[in-house]
């Protein structure tokens, strides 16, 4: 669960540095601009971390 925390923390840093949120100073090198379909791509594999993560998460806290 930590290494996916970790990773989706990541990504979402790098999804705000791209919508203008957070600046270069974040990160040990900063990263670069993403193009409009590769920030569409990382939208999603977003989604699917997060939806991963509620899945382990309901599988060892189940919900009543």
């Amino acid at each position: 669960m930590k290494e996916l925390w970790q990773q989706i923390e990541h990504y979402q840093k790098l999804l705000d540095f791209n919508e203008g949120k957070i600046g270069p100073e974040n990160f040990e090198t900063p990263p670069r601009e993403l193009n409009e379909r590769e920030l569409y791509m990382l939208k999603h594999f977003l989604i699917e971390l997060k939806t991963q993560q509620y899945y382990l998460m309901d599988s060892v806290y189940p919900t009543i």
